[in-house]
């Protein structure tokens, strides 16, 4: 079946057209093949849909000429379609110093703003962009290795609103603006056989192949080997998100419900349910969607919701005695009072004089070079490349100073401590140890380990912010001159 005949059933079958026709559209175009398939489709189908297509595209900062000659590619392209086009510029590095965010996340954040902003002066209610079968495979994927529950599981929707966690802090509401992925079923390698056959220009952006991203790595590695096991797999995975969604449907209905029946105070700052109706009248499910629920509406934008930190804080909520807590991503936690389940921002920042800290539940990416700014508190993490010829022996003496050989293709992440955290301490001959134990033995205070910064990548811990110089993992310690080695230092603003 020919490409536009699909995407038109695929537009009829999610209920796209009503909200594409007859009024002005933003389509998101990075200049890749899958967003100038998606703007080419668009445009054989304008007359007969009645589209009012508006092209939008966003340089991000972090390519330099790279970037600014595929907005320009955009733009020219647009024009030679007869289409209008808005082009933008964003600062993405000094994004993720100024909130304390990951590249991807402070991207995201910067192109969706873009776009939401791209569609108000244009009187636009909706935003069409190029996701497609293999963005969506990788993303519940991705989902899945990071630990997630229906909510992750069903991947992205054909439509779903934009919501002001899209967006940078301090943007205008998106009210009643629309997300659409109208290519959400058709796989990578049609869209790249469409452009071919109708020789439409296109192109590559590096940092798509780049290993440094758990979402690159997942297509090149991890696809590739379930496809050898199931050719089928991104339909499957499609399939999966399709049935999914629909069982999320119905429990956010009865979750809703809960809400308004267990809410007993809501402020910015703090959500709290009536602690024994909550205990007795409701099911795990929907116990842990009220959670989730209260969580999301209080973590600060990039910061990534997983499945362990949440199901911990359920077990608390369910069973657990007055006055006890439990740390949620954001510097968010949760508390048991006498007649409360809060979950609410940590009231106050842990005494750890003259040393780091992070919020409880912080992941966040680490770029190299880069900086990250932690927000809610005065410390700054940099990170950048030993110089040649540098001596990381003196380097190590400095205060508040590490030197990690970062293993290739590490996707180095900052982090609190997690349930079952171990790490090969230097010098332990191989042997392993629990970061827990080796907190005990460094005598760290039990109300600041929940707060100690973690350098990893993934489960594996290189440093852990213990002692005055912090505790660097056996296999992370530089031990040749020939090794990339990666200087991170914090600095007190």
């Amino acid at each position: 079946m020919p490409l536009l005949t699909r995407f038109l059933h695929d537009l009829r079958a999610f209920s796209l057209t009503e909200h594409l026709a007859g009024r002005p559209i933003v389509v998101a175009v990075s200049g890749g093949p899958d967003s100038v398939c998606l703007l080419h489709l668009l445009r054989r189908l304008a007359l007969q849909l009645a589209l009012d297509l508006r092209v939008a595209t966003l340089d991000h900062g972090l390519r330099g000429a790279d970037g600014a000659a595929d907005a320009e590619f955009v733009v020219s392209l647009a024009q030679d379609w007869g289409l209008p086009a808005q082009r933008g510029y964003a600062d993405v590095p000094a994004l993720m110093r100024q909130h304390g965010l990951g590249t991807e996340a402070a991207a995201r954040l910067a192109r969706y703003t873009f776009l939401a902003e791209t569609a108000r002066q244009t009187n636009s209610r909706g935003i069409v962009t190029g996701h497609n079968a293999d963005d969506q495979a990788e993303t519940i994927l991705l989902h899945l290795i990071r630990g997630s529950g229906l909510a992750g599981l069903r991947g992205m929707r054909p439509a779903a609103p934009l919501t002001p966690d899209h967006l940078l802090p301090g943007s205008p509401p998106p009210d009643g603006l629309t997300l659409l992925r109208p290519l959400l079923n058709i796989p990578r390698a049609d869209i790249e056989a469409y452009c071919a056959e109708h020789r439409l220009p296109t192109r590559a952006d590096a940092t798509n192949t780049s290993p440094a991203y758990l979402r690159n790595r997942i297509r090149q590695e991890v696809l590739p080997l379930l496809t050898a096991l199931n050719p089928s797999i991104r339909e499957t995975l499609a399939r999966t998100a399709r049935v999914t969604a629909d069982d999320f449907a119905l429990i956010e209905r009865l979750i809703e419900a809960a809400w308004e029946a267990m809410l007993v105070d809501a402020s910015p700052d703090r959500v709290a349910f009536d602690r024994a109706r909550f205990r007795t009248e409701l099911g795990r499910a929907i116990q842990r969607g009220l959670l989730r629920r209260a969580l999301e509406g209080l973590m600060p934008p990039g910061v990534e919701s997983t499945l362990t930190p949440l199901d911990q804080a359920l077990a608390l909520a369910r069973m657990g005695q007055t006055g006890r807590r439990a740390s949620l991503p954001g510097g968010i936690e949760l508390r048991i009072e006498p007649d409360r389940i809060a979950v609410q921002r940590a009231a106050s920042a842990p005494h750890l004089p003259d040393w780091p800290w992070i919020p409880a539940g912080t992941l966040c990416a680490v770029p190299v070079p880069g900086t990250i700014r932690l927000p809610g508190t005065p410390w700054v993490l940099h990170t950048r490349w030993l110089a040649p010829g540098e001596d990381p022996v003196a380097l190590r003496q400095q205060p508040r100073t590490a030197t990690l050989a970062v293993p290739p293709g590490a996707a180095l992440c900052l982090r609190t401590r997690q349930p079952g955290d171990r790490l090969e301490p230097l010098g332990m001959r191989g042997r392993n140890q629990k970061l827990s134990d080796l907190m005990i033995n460094a005598r760290v205070p039990t109300d600041q380990r929940d707060y100690l910064p973690v350098l990893a990548d993934g489960p594996r811990i290189g440093w852990v912010g213990v002692g005055p110089q912090g505790r660097v993992a056996d296999p992370w310690a530089v031990k040749s001159a020939d090794e990339s080695v990666v200087v991170v230092f914090w600095e007190e603003e």
